[in-house]
């Protein structure tokens, strides 16, 4: 009964040493993962924190007239006494031509008819 005692502590005992092992061998390498992750994300972040002060400096350099051109020209709006001409499209260069045509055809599509126009080409269709 004592050698089968022995026997029986000596496997538990082996049994529970490798289960440690195993246990501590998995978190290691999750530790060094999630390390490596940290590592990227900092290096993302300071990317980020470079890019958003080079953005600022940029917003300081611009002058209110250059702020509001710009703002104008995305809004498609214009001051008091200022005339708006709207070319036609055989003004137009061929590739803003394409894409204003192209654009009052997909008005009268659905969703899905867009996407599937979007990935195949009928015959006669330009890209």
């Amino acid at each position: 009964m004592s050698n089968l005692r022995k026997n029986l502590t000596f496997y538990l005992l082996i049994f529970f040493t490798v289960s440690f092992l195993i246990s501590a061998s998995k978190n290691a390498l999750r530790y060094i993962k999630m390390k490596k992750e940290i590592d990227r994300k900092e290096v993302d972040l300071t990317k980020k924190i470079e890019e958003n002060e080079e953005l600022k400096k940029q917003l300081i350099s611009f002058s209110k007239e250059d702020m509001e051109r710009l703002i104008r020209d995305k809004l498609s709006m214009a001051k008091e006494g200022e005339t708006i001409i709207i070319l036609e499209n055989e003004l137009l260069p061929p590739d803003e031509e394409n894409t204003v045509e192209k654009s009052r055809i997909d008005d009268n599509k659905t969703n899905w008819q867009k996407w599937l126009a979007l990935f195949v080409k009928k015959e006669g269709d330009e890209i």
